[in-house]
């Protein structure tokens, strides 16, 4: 087995930010002194933010663009009119997953 050479230039500071990241949207809020409204407490994908990018958000600004891009908002689970899984209407030509044949 070779064994693992760590890079001398290379830092593993983005994996400890990573473990030590919020994951819960309450922490968040708390962090950033906003109440809870139309937060969604269970998002279909997972939060995972590092204190260092909170830390560039505006305390008590919920329409901060940092935080609209990491804060699951309930209304993101609502269906819009016209909203399609299929816009370039793909499917018929997909012959394997990732595999289209036009």
């Amino acid at each position: 087995m070779i064994p693992l050479k760590p890079i001398p230039w290379q830092s593993d500071a983005w994996t400890r930010a990573l473990a030590d990241a919020i994951t819960d949207p309450r922490e968040l809020l708390r962090r950033l002194e906003l109440d809870a409204h139309d937060v969604d407490f269970e998002p279909e994908f997972p939060l995972r933010v590092p204190h260092s990018f909170v830390e560039r958000m505006r305390i008590r600004d919920r329409f901060d663009p940092l935080l609209r891009q990491v804060l699951p908002l309930a209304t993101e689970r609502d269906s819009n009119p016209g909203y399609s899984l299929d816009p370039l209407e793909e499917a018929s030509a997909t012959l394997a997953p990732g595999v289209i044949k036009k």
